[in-house]
């Protein structure tokens, strides 16, 4: 029974010392995202019009979440902290290569709740701007208090005009996944946006929660 003890007190051991590693490999790989990304490629900018930046950190990078709704949970604590204070980062970043450009250019925060696995940075220029303007405004003058974020990311927070808006997912119709989408009975509305090269797209938007929208209007 002694040994089965101890093998079961060490096992729990190893384990919380897994996770704490784990936290530390997922901070590392955050810090490195921001790191690699403060800097724009301007050649694909004045080319492409839109970008955007994103973590792809397992397991909250691309589709994982979304296909594994009950494995694993939305960032939080000290994570969630690390990842908006590197947008705040990425966003101070762009915004002056941008201004660099005298040219009208959109730029924004977009930090997603309940999903904010998939909050992310966001520019365009040109056609681009309109097509980010077009989901639905909930809430363009309510303070946000960020009540849930801490002390710093709230102060860093409160530096930037924030708008409430729906979160949706955004799919052309003439992709093949539509009829997936569809098939779910999901609420969505239709709409449309021009392409770099004039061609009308057709879209549908599926509304899955909020997504508060900030900027900085501070000249640097």
């Amino acid at each position: 029974m002694i040994n089965t003890l101890n093998y079961t007190i060490q096992t729990l051991i190893n384990y919380e010392a897994m996770k704490i590693r784990g936290h530390k490999r997922r901070w590392r790989k955050i810090e490195s995202s921001i790191k690699s990304n403060l800097t724009l490629d301007m050649d694909a900018v004045k080319r492409y019009k839109r970008g955007q930046f994103a973590y792809y950190v397992f397991p909250w990078g691309g589709s994982t979440i979304s296909m594994n709704p009950g494995k694993f949970k939305q960032p939080r604590g000290k994570t969630k902290a690390k990842m908006i204070l590197g947008f705040i980062n990425i966003y101070n970043s762009w915004k002056a290569q941008l201004e660099s450009l005298n040219e009208p250019y959109y730029l924004k925060i977009w930090i997603c709740e309940p999903n904010f696995s998939n909050s992310r940075v966001v520019y365009g220029l040109g056609n681009c701007i309109e097509g980010f303007e077009r989901d639905i405004l909930i809430d363009e003058e309510k303070l946000h208090e960020w009540t849930n974020y801490g002390n710093e990311v709230r102060a860093e927070l409160s530096k930037f005009d924030w708008a409430t808006h729906v979160d949706e997912e955004i799919v052309e119709i003439d992709s093949e996944i539509i009829k997936l989408k569809t098939d779910k009975n999901r609420t969505f509305r239709k709409g449309e946006y021009v392409d770099e090269d004039g061609e009308v797209k057709e879209l549908l938007y599926f509304g899955k929660g909020l997504v508060y929208k900030g900027f900085n209007q501070k000249k640097l």
